[in-house]
């Protein structure tokens, strides 16, 4: 069972969201109990191995959060040579790791042609054929059990499903002022956005300029897919890639056969992509453990606390957390990210009194916000919310 739940963590719980410490806590603590269950010299080794593997990610995050040029390489060493020491258990890829390494600007040492059980007598701070002792891989366990604790997590997340119908006139809920989804709207990488189309409308009209980065003007087109939950073999029913990352503005259309629920899909090559469309469209973002948003950043965002909801908990990651503020459906500011001890980690808000039922915001927005309580839909307004169908009908009542 230790090992069951080691491997669902590492390969198969994708909606985990929590701090490095946590998972690391769990890696060291889930095969610390696995090695109290065996006195097979087999099993044994193969649990060294994957504490070898646990300190290669701790190795990772390390190097990941050093700041500096030195700090920086001292960790990209310490890393390279963690990794070229196991590379016969098979479990990471030291050439990958490199070229890993030399994306984010750092440039390691290649011994030239590398094979599994190779020697290379180096004095080489990259690399290193000495052995892992049992003492050593020992120490590391017993490291990582002393130093990383468990994430604290004072509320119970709420699963909520992805059948999405428009909220605003079933729940009554008030006009609010338009927000926005941050940095006038300048989107990078891959995004998705759930909207609705009615019998009238079965298309959907927007702006787009891509390019906005100059210097990668080189990626290629935009390319936006459009999706219905209605199309049986899940492929999308309209596909525009029209626009050139020129800088320039073009509208394009993505029309659909179906009515209902869509979503639209977009890639730029992360060269960073303006995309508008006409206020009061209904486009929503999905932020959840497993479906985590990643928007521009200084914007305002609205989510909906359903009735007799006690606690908006969530997730909160990235920089300038100081910056994000909680308003409740009053707009009394109820929570400052800043607040979160490290600029990463668990948020719980206590509900006011009056204020379940009521729509809510994120103003300021800086980072990521994960929310595990509460649908975890974000819109520019009430106007383009669109919720579980669930907690639709059963607040409307």
């Amino acid at each position: 069972e230790p090992m069951r739940a080691f491997y669902r963590l590492i390969a198969q719980e994708h909606d985990r969201m929590g701090t490095n410490d946590d998972l690391l806590a769990r890696m060291y603590g889930w095969l610390d109990e696995a090695y109290n269950l065996t006195d097979d010299p087999d099993v044994l080794t193969r649990l060294d191995e994957l504490v070898l593997y646990t300190r290669y990610v701790e190795l990772k995050f390390k190097f990941n959060d050093a700041d500096g040029d030195d700090a920086r390489s001292s960790a990209a060493q310490r890393l390279s040579r963690h990794t070229y020491r196991m590379r016969d258990t098979m479990l990471v890829h030291v050439r990958g790791l490199w070229s890993w390494l030399r994306r984010r600007g750092v440039e390691p040492e290649d011994p030239g042609v590398l094979n599994v059980g190779s020697t290379k007598e180096t004095d080489s701070p990259w690399m290193s054929d000495e052995p892992f002792s049992e003492e050593e891989i020992a120490g590391y366990l017993e490291d990582g059990l002393a130093h990383y604790d468990k994430d604290r997590m004072d509320f119970e997340p709420v699963s909520f499903s992805e059948e999405l119908v428009p909220a605003a006139e079933a729940l009554d809920l008030p006009e609010v002022s338009r927000g926005d989804f941050g940095s006038g709207q300048r989107f990078r990488g891959r995004h998705t956005m759930y909207t609705w189309l009615e019998e009238d409308a079965k298309s959907l009209d927007f702006e787009v300029t891509g390019g906005l980065i100059e210097w990668y003007r080189d990626r290629g087109n935009v390319r936006f897919e459009l999706f219905s939950p209605k199309e049986v073999f899940v492929e999308p029913v309209a596909v525009d890639e029209s626009v050139p990352p020129d800088g320039e503005t073009y509208e394009i259309t993505l029309e659909s056969p179906y009515t209902g629920l869509h979503w639209v899909e977009w890639s730029d090559g992360s060269d960073r992509t303006r995309v508008r469309w006409p206020e009061g469209q209904f486009m929503t973002v999905r932020s959840s453990m497993g479906d985590p948003a990643s928007l521009p950043n200084n914007r305002r965002v609205y989510f909906y606390v359903p009735k007799g909801t006690e606690m908006v908990g969530g997730f909160t990651s990235g920089n300038a957390n100081e910056r994000t503020r909680v308003h409740d459906g009053d707009g009394n500011e109820v929570f400052v990210m800043a607040d979160v001890e490290g600029n990463e980690g668990y948020f719980s808000i206590p509900v006011p009194e009056g204020q379940d039922g009521s729509l809510w915001s994120f103003r300021r927005g800086y980072g990521q916000q994960i929310l595990m309580t509460v649908p975890p839909y974000l819109a520019r307004s009430e106007r383009e919310l669109l919720l579980p169908k669930e907690v639709v009908e059963a607040d409307a009542e």
